[in-house]
C-alpha cells in the first residue's frame, strides 16, 4: 500500500485544517499562527483571544489542538484544556475535538478516546486532557508541556487559576492560552489583557488578539445580519451587546439604567380607566415577598428597612409597533399603586377589583416567601391561561432584569408623560438602581437598591417599583409566540443560526 506523505501539511495549520474541510478565516490567523508558532518553537508566550460571541473562537481551539497533537505525534506532549464547568462545557470541548479529528483524513485513523476525559494521537505520548475549572474541581497534578488553553476565562476564578492551574505549565513553560469574550473589569481575562498588553509594549511580540463583531462581518454576511437583529431587539447600549459582540468591557458594580427619564419618556396619558380596544397588563411585586427568599436574593436583616409595600404597575400592551423595525410590543404605563402595610386579606380584595375593572390579557405575581398565599388567592379569580406565578431566584431575577433591560434600550418601556408622586418615587428608585455582576459561568447579575440607602431627605429608598416594572419582561417571555399585530402577523421564535451546536 502506498504511503502518504503528510509532510506539506504538516508545516501548515491551514492546509492542515482544509483536509477536514475546514477554511481558517481571515480574522482568525493572525491568532492561530502565533499559538502554533509559540508551541513548536517553544516560546513559551501567554495570549489572550478574545473574540465576539459565535465567531468561531470554539473552531480553531479545536484546530490548533487537532493539528499540534499529529505534528507531535511522534515525540509526545500533552495539551491541558479548562472549561468553567465539567457540564456541559468541557464535554461540548471534547465533542467538538472529537469532531473535528474524525473529519480530518489525516488524523481520524489516529485519534483514540481514553479515560473519558482525554484523547491519544496515535499512542500513550501524545494527548489532550479535558478538565473543569469549577472551584470544587480536583485537577492538581497534571502537565501540559505543549500547551494550556483556559476556555471562557472570564468564568475562571483567579484564584483557581494561580493555585491548580497555572502551575501546570510551569515546569515546561508551556504556551498558555486565555480563549474567552469581554465580560467585566473583575475577571481573570482582563486581568491577563492587561498583562499580555504591558508585554507587547516592552517587546512587540503581538499577545492580544480582540475582535469586535465588526471585524467579523466582511467575512460573514449572515452573523452581520445576526448581530444587527440582537441590536434591534436589545439596544446598541444593553451590556449582553456591548460585550458579547463588541468586546467591550462593563463595571462589575454601576448603575442599572442610566437616563432612565430620557429612555422612557412617553407621550400618552396616565389612565384611571382602560379604555375599549385596549391590551392590559397588570405586575405584582408583593410586600415582604423577595426579603424572605432563601435563593441569592438580597436579606434585609433591619426590620426598619424592609420594603412592606406591594407595588403593582398597570401597562397597556401596544401591538402597533410589532410591524415596526423593533418587531416586539411597547409597553405604556397607564398607571401603578403602591401599598404600604395593607393587611394580605385587603389587598386580595384590591386586586380582584382591579382585575376586574381592568380584564388584563395576563397578570404576573411575585409568589416568593410571604407573596406565595396572595398569589394562591389571585389564582382562584385569574384564568390559567392569564395567570403568572413568578418566583425571584438568583437565575430567574437576572434573567428578567436582562430582558427589561432590553425593552428600555430600545425604547419599548414608555411612562405617561403627567408627574405624579409614585412616578418620581419609580424613578427615585431607578436613580440609586445598581447592578452587580455574578462572578462565574451564566453571565448572571443582580440588580437592586443596595441595603440602607437614604435619599437627600433621609428616607430609605427600595425597589419595588422597579420589580413590578421588570415583571413585564416574564410576561413578555410567555407570550412572545403569540402576539398578533393589528396587521395579523404572527411573530414567532426563531432559532438562533449561529448557535453553539453549528459553530464554525
Amino acid at each position: 500500500m502506498q504511503q502518504v506523505d503528510f509532510r506539506p501539511l504538516m508545516r501548515s495549520i491551514h492546509a492542515f485544517a482544509k483536509a477536514g474541510g475546514i477554511t481558517i478565516r481571515g480574522y482568525q490567523r493572525p491568532a492561530v499562527d502565533a499559538i502554533v508558532d509559540s508551541v513548536i518553537n517553544h516560546r513559551g508566550l501567554r495570549f489572550v483571544v478574545e473574540f465576539p460571541r459565535q465567531s468561531g473562537k470554539n473552531e480553531i481551539q479545536a484546530q490548533v489542538e487537532n493539528y499540534l497533537l499529529f505534528r507531535f505525534m511522534k515525540i509526545g506532549g500533552q495539551i491541558v484544556k479548562i472549561s468553567p464547568t465539567w457540564k456541559p462545557q468541557s464535554i461540548n470541548a471534547k465533542q467538538r475535538f472529537e469532531r473535528v479529528a474524525k473529519a480530518n483524513q489525516i488524523t481520524e485513523k489516529f485519534v483514540q478516546p481514553s479515560q473519558g476525559y482525554q484523547f491519544k494521537m496515535g499512542g500513550e505520548k501524545t494527548k489532550i486532557i479535558f478538565l473543569s475549572g469549577e472551584k470544587n474541581s480536583n485537577i492538581v497534578g497534571n502537565t501540559a508541556d505543549l500547551l494550556l488553553e483556559v476556555d471562557e476565562a472570564q468564568d475562571i476564578d483567579k484564584v483557581k487559576f494561580d493555585k491548580e492551574i497555572t502551575p501546570m505549565a510551569a515546569s515546561t513553560n508551556a504556551t498558555i492560552v486565555f480563549f474567552g469574550t469581554a465580560w467585566t473589569n473583575e475577571t481573570l481575562l482582563h486581568r491577563e489583557r492587561v498583562f499580555c498588553e504591558e508585554q507587547e509594549r516592552r517587546d512587540g511580540i503581538r499577545r492580544v488578539f480582540l475582535l469586535t463583531c465588526e471585524d467579523v462581518f466582511p467575512e460573514v454576511p449572515a452573523y452581520r445580519s445576526f448581530v444587527m437583529g440582537e441590536i434591534e431587539k436589545l439596544g446598541r447600549n444593553h451590556p449582553t451587546i456591548r460585550t458579547q459582540y463588541f468586546s467591550e468591557e462593563i463595571d462589575a458594580e454601576s448603575s442599572f439604567i442610566k437616563d432612565a427619564e430620557i429612555l422612557m419618556a412617553g407621550d400618552h396619558e396616565k389612565r384611571e380607566e382602560p379604555e375599549t380596544g385596549k391590551i392590559y397588563a397588570m405586575m405584582i411585586d408583593v410586600a415582604g415577598g423577595e426579603e424572605e427568599n432563601k435563593s441569592g436574593i438580597k436579606l434585609e436583616t433591619d426590620e426598619s428597612q424592609k420594603r412592606d409595600a406591594t407595588a403593582i404597575t398597570i401597562c397597556e400592551i401596544d401591538l402597533s409597533t410589532l410591524t415596526t423595525v423593533k418587531h416586539a410590543p411597547t409597553w405604556k404605563v397607564v398607571c401603578r399603586f403602591n401599598w404600604t402595610g395593607l393587611p394580605q386579606v385587603e389587598q386580595y380584595a384590591r386586586i380582584e377589583g382591579l382585575v376586574t375593572k381592568w380584564n388584563p390579557a395576563y397578570v404576573c405575581i411575585d409568589g416568593t416567601g410571604t407573596g406565595m398565599g396572595l398569589s394562591a388567592f389571585v389564582r382562584q379569580f385569574v384564568p390559567e391561561e392569564r395567570f403568572i406565578n413568578f418566583v425571584f431566584s438568583l437565575s430567574s431575577k437576572s434573567k428578567m432584569g436582562w430582558a427589561w433591560l432590553g425593552m428600555v434600550q430600545t425604547g419599548r418601556w414608555k411612562e405617561y408623560k403627567t408627574r405624579d408622586a409614585l412616578q418620581e418615587r419609580y424613578f427615585e428608585q431607578i436613580r440609586y438602581c445598581k447592578y452587580e455582576v455574578v462572578p462565574g459561568p451564566g453571565n448572571l447579575v443582580k440588580f437592586s437598591v443596595p441595603d440602607g440607602t437614604r435619599n437627600s431627605q433621609g428616607e430609605y429608598v427600595h425597589d419595588d417599583l422597579i420589580m413590578s416594572a421588570a415583571m413585564s419582561a416574564v410576561i413578555e417571555e410567555k407570550a412572545a409566540g403569540s402576539w398578533i399585530a393589528p396587521a395579523d402577523t404572527l411573530i414567532v421564535d426563531a432559532v438562533d443560526p449561529l448557535d453553539d451546536a453549528g459553530s464554525w
